[in-house]
């Protein structure tokens, strides 16, 4: 997923007043990345009589300039048409002409809803006309709008705004219109009507996955009602929970409440190592390795991965045995979804102690710039190791990464480097995530360390990842053998952790050699991997596992791209030899079986 943190989903039901939003969000754009946005939703933008008969109109906004001019975006409902061929005209049957609505902009409001009970007051023709208006104030001054169209066959168009390196979406619907000329050019949404309910729900979950901020309208209520219905609530509710950001409501003409909805749950993708062998960095662009899960990881609220090398530009890449990449090697997982990565692991002191220094100065300008997130080095060996602390959806994340080893002990004091056959450091593990994991609603351990090819994890390690899923591990994210092991869902406390042993290759250059003509497992073994798509539940007292979705996938030479991953559910339409696909197609029963998972009571 490409986008990062909210403290909330947040429904306003509002009339008349300015409210002030802060969000903190992490985006994906090439420009910097504003960490925060600061956005301002007003009421029903009315006018009547005693309001467009007194001019100039900006004495109406001499009060709140300041205000809407001090943010990065403000938000309005004009709650008329705009047709300066007709005449002015109050209650029933409202119209304004430009200058109403210029006096708004100058003011410094932005982001206009144009979906509401009166846009239809003066009929189909005057929608048009306000079509019309409104882009005309668009190709001159900037502001955006959204909720009326001048054809009724066109659909619901996201109106796609970037701000600040935020990709944001933003679209606003009404339940009704006053008069019914002119409501087919309307984004009009009946959702007492199941079906037409369910199409929206549809579209906003389809659509937001796409921004890092989704910003919906939405008109209707009881007029003056002090508190919303309860059917509208919930379905604003359930909008929200299909990823609207913020719901803007109004209608009702008076304030009500207002809420921070917290996610149930969340959607979580763990990949395995990211390999940079010279058949994988030789290829360029990289952005084709991912082409084929792209979909999967954007579809999701955070997706993991683990960068298994140093990130250095100064030194040329390199392969295996002492490996090492350059920034735009990783900008493509960045790019593809990959939002949180694991730092500690074996190779990542390949190069020495100045380029994993080197490598989080890289990541940190990638957290300033994409807003991802790291854990499992440091640039100051008298640091300890610190919880990477991640707000999302309401959530409370905590995340790190260790390692039980490196391969060169040059630079080895600047990683999270935890030796868990010495009892007193494993002791020390232990109490570090006991401590720690109370303070989150959901703690992720990244846990690098294995046998490197075995089908089965180790004894000694399978129970120490045991150990720390009952001292407070939610998810334990394995890794290292290069190939998959099997899962766990370990029962312990009224509640239910995750165990990944190990999670395999997502890419590599293992496989470059294989034949499908041959018989040879255990290097195939290494080019075939699952990404574990998870879902856990908010509790009382924390979180817990809900589902294990492993989404199969493999490593294929492709004769131009190179090596490229793709989902096993994919190959039969895949462009790909059919003695490539028969190949797949045999070892999939074995793969399937692996990844079923079992279910373990502590204790047993």
């Amino acid at each position: 997923m490409r986008w990062y943190v909210l403290y909330g989903l947040i429904i306003l039901l509002l009339a008349v007043t300015v409210f002030g939003v802060v969000i903190a969000v992490r985006a994906s754009d090439v420009e910097p990345v504003r960490e925060t946005l600061s956005l301002s939703f007003i009421g029903d933008i009315m006018a009547h009589d005693v309001n467009y008969s007194r001019t100039p109109y900006n004495f109406i906004w001499e009060g709140v300039v300041e205000v809407l001019q001090a943010d990065d975006l403000s938000f309005g409902n004009l709650e008329f048409p705009i047709d300066p061929r007709l005449p002015m005209s109050n209650y029933p049957r409202f119209n304004v002409h430009p200058s109403y609505v210029d006096a708004a902009i100058e003011a410094g409001v932005d982001i206009f809803s144009l979906a509401n009970n009166h846009i239809t007051d003066q009929g189909a023709d005057s929608v048009r006309q306000t079509f019309k208006v409104i882009e005309e104030f668009q190709a001159e001054k900037g502001i955006r709008f959204s909720g009326i169209k001048t054809n009724q066959f066109d659909g619901f168009i996201v109106e796609e705004i970037d701000y600040g390196g935020w990709k944001i979406g933003f679209m606003a619907v009404t339940a009704f219109v006053n008069l019914a000329k002119g409501k087919e050019l309307v984004y009009l949404v009946n959702y007492r009507n199941d079906i037409v309910k369910q199409d929206l729900l549809d579209v906003v979950r389809n659509q937001s996955s796409r921004y890092d901020l989704f910003v919906l309208s939405f008109h209707d209520g009881i007029e003056y009602a002090p508190e919303p219905h309860r059917d509208k609530a919930e379905f604003l509710r359930e909008l929200a929970r299909n990823g609207a950001d913020i719901i803007w409501s109004h209608h009702p003409h008076v304030l009500q409440p207002w809420e921070a909805l917290v996610r149930e749950t969340l959607s979580l993708s763990f990949i395995g190592d990211i390999m940079a062998h010279d058949v994988n960095y030789s290829r360029t662009p990289y952005n084709f390795i991912w082409e084929g899960v792209v979909e999967v990881l954007q579809a999701d609220d955070l997706s993991f991965g683990n960068l298994e090398f140093p990130i250095d530009p100064r030194l040329p890449m390199s392969n295996y045995p002492r490996f090492n990449v350059h920034p735009s090697y990783v900008d493509a997982a960045i790019e593809a979804g990959v939002d949180i990565f694991s730092l500690a692991n074996n190779h990542i002191t390949d190069q020495g102690a100045d380029s994993v220094r080197q490598t989080f100065k890289v990541i940190e300008e990638f957290q300033a710039e994409k807003g991802i997130r790291f854990s499992g080095i440091k640039t100051n060996q008298f640091d300890g190791f610190i919880v990477e602390e991640i707000d999302y959806g309401g959530w409370k994340i905590g995340f790190m990464a260790v390692t039980a080893f490196v391969n060169l002990a040059k630079g080895k004091e600047l990683v999270y480097l935890v030796n868990y056959r010495n009892d007193i450091v494993k002791q020390d593990l232990l109490d570090v995530v006991r401590n720690q994991s109370s303070r989150y609603d959901l703690f992720v351990l990244s846990f690098h360390d294995g046998i490197e090819y075995a089908p089965e994890p180790h004894r000694d390690k399978a129970e120490f990842l045991r150990e720390l899923a009952r001292n407070g591990a939610d998810i334990i994210w394995s890794h290292h053998p290069h190939v998959l092991q099997p899962w766990e869902a370990l029962e312990h406390d009224g509640k239910t952790s995750l165990i990944i042993m190990s999670n395999g290759n997502f890419i590599s250059g293992q496989t470059w050699t294989l034949n499908p003509a041959e018989e040879d497992p255990h290097r195939a073994d290494t080019g075939e991997s699952a990404i574990f798509r998870v879902i856990v539940r908010k509790t009382e007292n924390g979180s817990t596992l809900e589902s294990v979705d492993p989404y199969l996938i493999v490593n294929y030479r492709h004769p131009e791209y190179g090596m490229v991953v793709l989902p096993y559910e994919n190959l039969d339409a895949a462009s790909i030899p059919q003695i490539w696909k028969d190949y797949y197609q045999k070892r999939l029963p074995d793969l399937q079986e692996l990844v079923k998972g079992v279910s373990v009571v502590s204790g047993e």
